[in-house]
This record gives structure tokens, sequence and C-alpha cells, in this order.
């Protein structure tokens, strides 16, 4: 079996070669600058969160993207001035060369071979990004760099299990999950990709959902049934507001909260680079930690814990004090995979301790959401923003309260995890 070094320099003697793309005249809207302080990290970053998205990416895959760019962009940029350990790729550097250049070629080098359809957008984009650089052997040798790191990066992750798979729905019963939709269950395949800095999906334990018995499933049930439902709630407008605010896609939320941070904290392309590579790792592992969660334990949603259990059918969970009110819709429309775990409280959680381990405990922001126009939101710190994303999902009327508690602690770990263990800085930096 060949190395990793050995792969890597494989694939790259395949097909890396130092070039420069035809030239488009303009972008796409879409993927422009988010930022007049912005560099070229955090304008790549805006443009793979456009360009996967554009492609009918969600949250998840749309995580492994972010991943894979990014670590790219990581180990390009610090190949050519090391301040922190290598993530997978060392490449051969010949200086002088430009982090700047090697940045644009690594984001670029990725997102062109995972969506080659938008191959004109992108060199229009990677144009744009080069036409900063001043030309000369700085900037080509970072292109040259770049681009090995782009080939090695997408290539190690070519068979990392996210390839559809067939699934075959659990026997139904009591308890548990049934599609919400018409449409195939969503991403069963998620919990065997391979984690980008977890040692594996199942590191941080997850104990089984509560007993439908319970004390704590019956709170959660009563809360929901009352705070979730779509009309005659007992939510305020505050709760409502909350709800809807976090339904959009948390890879676009936290990835432009750390945007707007490291433009008011004017942190440099190294440490930019750094940052949104452990970011989008911990989003993504945090996506594969749920999803391997949710199909082994294959727990039901709200929607049909509350509809049918009517002491009827096979349905009827033997608990007294869960009334069944067949009438019961959510606020927000119910993703089509099981509860249990919550993937916007995992994942908020994660992205939520990077940010804090990186910029501080009490780093007040304000941000918006694509899901709710025109409203913002604040927050004194990362962590009570997560924290509002679970009472955000309970008053959606789509989780119970206990997941998305057990989901944030668990995000909270990952997030640490990859702050602790992965592009750790050199000695003495």
């Amino acid at each position: 079996m060949l190395t990793l070094k050995e792969q890597i320099h494989r694939y790259a003697n395949k097909w890396c070669a130092p070039c420069l793309w035809l030239l488009a005249l303009a972008g796409l809207a879409l993927c422009a600058p988010l930022s007049v302080r912005a560099d070229v990290v955090t304008n790549w970053n805006a443009i793979g969160l456009n360009t996967s998205t554009a492609a009918g990416q969600g949250p998840s895959p749309q995580g492994r993207t972010l991943s894979i760019m990014h670590t790219a962009i990581f180990d390009a940029v610090n190949a050519i001035n090391p301040r922190y350990t290598v993530y997978a790729v060392s490449p051969p550097v010949t200086q002088p060369a430009s982090q700047e250049s090697a940045a644009a070629a690594a984001g670029y080098g990725v997102l062109v071979r995972l969506f080659p359809a938008a191959k004109p957008a992108l060199d229009a984009q990677y144009a744009a990004s080069l036409a900063l650089i001043p030309d000369g052997d700085a900037k080509t040798n970072g292109i040259a760099v770049g681009e090995f790191v782009a080939v090695a990066m997408v290539a190690l992750r070519s068979n990392d299990g996210s390839a559809p798979i067939s699934y075959t729905l659990p026997p139904a019963g009591l308890g548990i999950w049934r599609p919400t939709s018409p449409t195939p269950p969503a991403s069963p395949q998620w919990g065997g990709v391979t984690p980008f800095a977890l040692e594996s999906a199942t590191q941080f334990h997850a104990p089984p959902p509560p007993e439908l018995t319970s004390a704590e499933y019956t709170d959660d049930v009563n809360e929901v049934k009352l705070y979730g439902r779509a009309t005659g709630s007992l939510r305020t407008d505050d709760q409502t507001e909350m709800a809807r605010f976090w339904v959009e896609p948390g890879t676009l939320q936290w990835n432009r909260i750390a945007r707007a941070m490291a433009a008011e904290r004017g942190t440099t392309l190294a440490e930019n680079a750094r940052l949104f590579a452990l970011l989008n790792m911990a989003f993504a592992d945090a996506s594969i930690v749920v999803f391997e969660t949710k199909y082994r334990f294959n727990f039901w949603r709200p929607i049909h814990a509350i509809r049918e259990n009517d002491g009827t059918t096979q349905y009827d969970d033997g608990n007294p004090d869960t009334v069944p009110d067949p009438t019961y819709t959510p606020l927000i429309v119910t993703p089509n995979h099981p509860e249990y775990l919550s993937g916007h409280c995992i994942s908020s959680a994660a992205a939520a301790e990077v940010l804090t381990l990186v910029f501080g405990q009490n780093a007040a922001f304000t941000t918006t959401s694509t899901s709710l126009a025109g409203v913002a939101r604040s927050f004194q710190s990362f962590q009570d923003a997560a924290r509002e994303v679970i009472d955000a999902r309970v008053f959606g009327g789509i989780h119970f309260r206990r997941t998305c508690v057990l989901s944030n602690e668990i995000g909270r770990k990952i997030g640490k995890y990859a702050v602790k263990t992965q592009l750790q800085p050199i000695s003495g930096d």
C-alpha cells in the first residue's frame, strides 16, 4: 500500500503541471467578494459556499467541500512559510513563492475539480484573484504550490465514503423513524464518511434516546407540542423569529460569522487559512457524527411521536402523559432523516467552539440569515448563538430538547478536539 506522501506524488506527477487558466472577462455576482477587507482566503471561502450552494449541496456535502478546499488552502499557504503542522500535503516549494497566489490556486484547483460545470465562473474568479498579485516568480511559484496541493487533496478524498448508497428502511414500529417526505431518506451514507479531524464517527459517545415512558421524554414531547406547532403555539414572536432565523444552513451562517470576525480582528492570511480549515473540518466532522448516530438509532421525529400516539395503533408509546394530537404540524418542515442527533445543533456547537478557542469567550457579534431577510440577531458570544440553536430547533417543532442539548455537548467536544489536535503552532511560534 502506498504511503500518503507516495499517493500525493503519484497524483501530482500525473495531473499537476503549473499552469494558468484562460481568464474569463467577468465573474458571476453570486461569487463576488463580500467585504473590502477580505483577503484571498475569505474570498475563496465565499466563492466555495456560493459554488456549492448553486450546485445544490446541502450542509453535509457542503461541509465536506469546504473542508477539502480549506485544508488545501492551508497546506499551500503554510508550506511557503511554515508556522503550523501540516494537515496532509507537503508540496515542493521553490522560493520566492506568494502565499496569496498559492491560496487562490488551491481554492480554484479544488473547486474546479469538484464542480467542473462551474468552470467558467470559477475561471473568472481565479482571474480576479490573480490580477491582484504582481506578476513574477513569486506569483508563478505560488500557483505551482497551490495546484499541487489541490490535486493531491481532491485525490485523497476521492473514496472517502461520501458516494450515495442504497438504503433499506428499518421495520416500522414504536419510536422508529419513518420518512416525512416521498423523497429518499437523506444522506444515509454520511455516517460512513472518513472524518477530517476525528479518529472515528463514534469517538464521542452518544447514549440511546430516552425511554418513551420516561419523565424526560414526556417533558420533551409536551414542550414541542405546545411550542413547536405552526399555529396556536405558546411561542413568543421572538421565539418564532429565532426558529426561522436558524433555518439557514449552518455552513453559510457560521462561515459568514467567521468572515466578519476575521475582518474585525484583522487576522493575517496565514491565520485565516488555519481558522477556516479548522472551522470547516469541525463542521464536517460534526455532520459525520450526527448521521452515524441518526441511522444507528432511527429515532422518530416529533411529527410522528405527537400525531400517532393515539392508543389504538402500533405506535402507542404506553405513556399516559403524552396525549396525542393528530392535527400537529411543526412550524418548520421536518427534514427527511431521523431525529437523534440534531445536525444544526451539533455543527453549530462545533463551529462555535472553534471560534471561541480562536477569538475568545467574549466575542460579541451581530449576524444575519438568508432564511429571514432583513433580520439581524446579536449575541454576546459564539456559544450564546449555538445555545440559541437549541431553542430554535425545539420552537421549530422538529427536535426534542434532550436531543438538542446532547448534540450541543458533543459538538463542543468535536470543535475542541479539532483545534487541539490539528494544524498546531510549530514550537516557538
